[in-house]
């Protein structure tokens, strides 16, 4: 991750956490993190809630293709998944 602050606007270079043919196959991701932690899930932006827990589940035709997260200093984080291995 690599960002540049101007003001009140942000940019950064996220990188994908995950190789593409892990994701091809991936059923449910859980991130847990500091509350307020950004990740971004196909392109979204997603805070971490209070609980601490981000978990997502893949239902009908949606598909992982990107999973990245943007800590802060003092965040820590894991990032865990299921996949059906082909």
């Amino acid at each position: 991750m690599s960002g540049q602050s101007s003001d009140d606007i942000q940019l950064f270079e996220i990188k994908n956490i995950l190789t593409s043919d892990i994701l091809s196959n991936v059923t449910k991701i859980g991130i847990q993190g500091n509350s307020g932690m950004l990740t971004c899930i196909n392109g979204e932006p997603i805070r971490i809630g209070p609980s601490q827990i981000l978990e997502i589940s893949k239902i009908g035709n949606f598909s992982f293709d990107f999973i990245g997260v943007l800590p802060r200093k003092n965040d820590t984080w894991f990032l865990d998944y299921q996949y059906i291995k082909t």
